[in-house]
């Protein structure tokens, strides 16, 4: 059974919707698109297409005559409902319901991750100046509703604030360790399938560090083939030089080779210490320091790289060090070297700070199971409170 069939202009009330940005897709993909919008019509005004999937770069390989996909796929909506607005309850609600039409669709081999996030109008004409409101206007694409991406600002380096920027970096590390502990430290069996998807994840992170680092030169380029290619100017490459390898440079076009192929080339260690390595290179340009003063200099420098109250600043520096200190001690593992009892106590101290508590029951036990504990407390920890470092920050 292919996935239902659903008409590619009209959806209800007879709103139009234009699909141009999709023609390039296999129908069997333009099909799951406008199925996942007819499940959104009736609740939202405004639907729009962004990430991937609205730039035509959509990752995905054909299996068997299944589809198995790589990519998420992304949507802006705007609810009917002014309550349902920025709600996580309505996300998920849409968001079970596209994983429900999905599994009717037998033509997948893999579900894809479907991510809805139901904002109001005054999000476009407010957003802040990061690199994903410079996408969204210019890679977005408008399915249902006025245009509401013309409302967002236009983001070029006259305007453009590193410091609003940068939470991007910590979200980056974030996702990075969560992701890394599921894989690193989990005792469950991984198939050659989550081993690829793992790899497609490290390589995607690798190459978003991109994103960040190039308009601290001067530079906004959209796709992640542009940024890429840049790294051969010179003088990009001289400005960032100080700080990023030749090696980690030279990487970039091998990562975006492979993630494209869906092909990889390094192992999941190696991806993951090449992703890693990057984050630190970066945030040392970004603190002109060596790694060795990066816990010392983020405390230092923290209203020149963090924008915000201080509230927020203060806990984007714990969120910070805590990141780094606990992917140190992963790096070290998979590196298949112990993990220092001066690393795990500062990882612990860290860890109690952020949490503004003791962890006590931390006294005992190897340092590798003392780091698992302390990653599984704050993996519960992000469930309860959702995200500590939400979209919106």
């Amino acid at each position: 059974m292919e996935c239902p069939e659903f008409d590619f202009t009209i959806l209800k009330g007879g709103t139009i919707v234009y699909l141009e940005k999709l023609n390039t897709y296999e129908n069997e993909i333009q099909h799951i698109i406008v199925g996942l919008m007819k499940i959104y019509d009736d609740d939202c005004d405004h639907i729009i297409l962004y990430g991937s999937t609205a730039q035509n770069k959509l990752t995905y390989r054909s299996v068997n005559d299944k589809i198995e996909f790589f990519s998420d796929i992304e949507f802006f909506v705007v609810p009917q409902n002014a309550i349902n607005e920025n709600d996580k309850e309505f996300n998920k609600i849409l968001m079970r319901k596209s994983y429900e039409f999905l599994k009717e669709c037998h033509n997948l081999k893999t579900i894809p991750f479907v991510d809805v996030n139901s904002v109001s109008k005054s999000f476009f004409s407010k957003a802040d100046l990061r690199i994903s409101t410079f996408e969204l206007k210019n890679n977005g694409t408008n399915l249902k509703g006025k245009n509401l991406l013309s409302l967002l600002p236009e983001i070029n380096k006259n305007n453009y604030n590193p410091k609003v920027q940068n939470i991007e970096i910590i979200k980056g590390l974030k996702i990075l360790l969560l992701e890394s502990y599921n894989w690193f430290l989990s005792n469950e069996p991984h198939s050659k399938v989550d081993e690829e998807k793992f790899c497609y994840f490290l390589s995607s992170s690798f190459l978003n560090i991109l994103r960040t680092l190039l308009p601290l030169v001067g530079v906004f380029k959209l796709s992640t083939e542009e940024r890429v290619d840049l790294i051969d100017d010179e003088t990009i490459s001289e400005e960032i030089s100080l700080y990023f390898s030749e090696d980690t440079l030279k990487r970039f076009k091998k990562v975006l080779n492979d993630k494209n192929s869906c092909n990889y080339s390094y192992s999941t260690n190696n991806l993951f210490s090449i992703t890693y390595d990057g984050y630190k290179s970066m945030l040392c340009m970004l603190l002109v320091c060596s790694e060795e003063m990066l816990i010392v200099k983020i405390e230092e420098n923290k209203n020149s790289v963090f924008h915000g109250p201080s509230e927020k600043i203060d806990q984007l520096v714990q969120l910070t060090k805590f990141f780094v200190l606990a992917l140190d001690c992963i790096k070290r593992l998979i590196d298949g070297v112990d993990i220092l009892d001066e690393e795990i106590n500062r990882l612990i101290c860290s860890f109690d700070d952020l949490m503004e508590c003791r962890s006590d029951d931390l006294s005992e036990g190897k340092n590798s199971f003392k780091l698992s504990t302390i990653l599984s407390k704050y993996k519960e920890l992000e469930k309860k409170r959702w995200r500590i470092i939400g979209s919106k920050d």
